[in-house]
């Protein structure tokens, strides 16, 4: 029973967050190489939350955009007529608007 209640104990502690300085001189704030994503403020790493008991000074990763993800490949529906919108201006068909302002012909 006492080794449950200290496990216990043990996992609560591991779980609370560390009171800790902030580092002296500028961090990187955004995501460290230990998985950490660091802050002002602190850090939460997969381990647990470190605060700092004073604001950390630091410069904000540079921004890498994500790779641009290919282009789905597009489907024609080959017969597939269209046979125009409904909206609250007026109806979009396939010869052109008609709206408030009257009829817009489409060119071909």
């Amino acid at each position: 029973m006492r080794i449950l209640v200290l496990v216990a104990i043990v996992g609560v502690c591991s779980a609370a967050p560390q009171f800790v300085p902030a580092p002296p001189g500028l961090l990187e704030f955004g995501v460290d190489a230990e998985g950490c994503t660091v802050g002002p403020s602190g850090k939460v790493c997969p381990s647990g939350p470190v605060q700092f008991t004073s604001a950390a000074q630091g410069v904000p990763q540079p921004f890498q955009p994500a790779p641009p993800r290919p282009a789905a490949p597009h489907h024609a529906q080959a017969g597939a007529a269209f046979t125009g919108l409904v909206g609250p201006s007026g109806v979009i068909g396939p010869s052109g608007l008609v709206g408030p302002s009257g009829p817009v012909a489409f060119g071909k």
